[in-house]
């Protein structure tokens, strides 16, 4: 079973049949023949890289601490998807349990996009698209010595039995207290750093495989 994790996610290229294939596959085709050739295919490991050379799939979130979040470990999070895959089918697929509320704000370059339980159906996905969403997520995990945890993940950008370069950003804020850095998970000898900015907690990371991500901190 998987671990209980707060934000998606899983993006998930799902393939066509027939006239249904188009340059989007075709490019992703090409992609993933261009690390199987180079031997780097990934299958899950996380690694960060540079960012690519052209637009790929990035992942931008800002989450917004209430007071009660500390005791309820519930919070309100924006969600933005762009540049996303052109593919006549994809998923944004989250963990069940962990998201109520979600609605879709904002779309462009998708034919249709709906809510399904804890997924996010998209169809006839152009390239460039974009998506933007909104929830409630059980994100914060109350400790002992009064320190709390936030746990992400898993982030990935998937395709057949590949992982694919993406970016992640994450901003997480509480009005009118700051939140102090305690440690991460993974630590920084992965290249994954937290940076404490403005009294919020951030990081803005490129990456291929699977990133989990566990924030230690405190509210002051």
């Amino acid at each position: 079973m998987k671990p209980r994790v707060a934000l998606p996610l899983l993006l998930i290229a799902l393939t066509a049949a027939g006239q249904d294939r188009d340059e989007a596959e075709d490019e992703l085709d090409r992609i993933e023949r261009q690390l199987e050739q180079a031997r780097q295919v990934n299958e899950g490991t996380f690694r960060v890289v540079p960012p690519p050379g052209r637009p790929v799939h990035e992942h931008h979130n800002v989450v917004h601490l209430a007071p009660s979040s500390l005791a309820t470990g519930m919070a309100l999070m924006e969600q933005c998807h762009i540049n996303l895959d052109p593919v006549p089918s994809t998923q944004i697929v989250y963990n069940p349990g962990t998201l109520r509320s979600v609605r879709i704000v904002a779309r462009s370059g998708i034919g249709r996009a709906w809510v399904a339980g804890h997924r996010v159906e998209l169809r006839d996905v152009a390239r460039g698209a974009r998506i933007c969403l909104v929830a409630e997520t059980r994100i914060v995990e109350p400790r002992p010595d009064g320190s709390y945890v936030l746990r992400n993940g898993p982030f990935m950008r998937r395709f057949l039995d590949g992982y694919y370069p993406m970016r992640v950003t994450m901003r997480v804020e509480m009005p009118g207290r700051r939140l102090a850095l305690l440690g991460a998970e993974p630590g920084p000898e992965t290249g994954f750093r937290v940076e404490a900015r403005d009294g919020a907690l951030a990081w803005d990371v490129w990456f291929e495989g699977e990133l989990r991500t566990a924030v230690r901190f405190r509210v002051r």
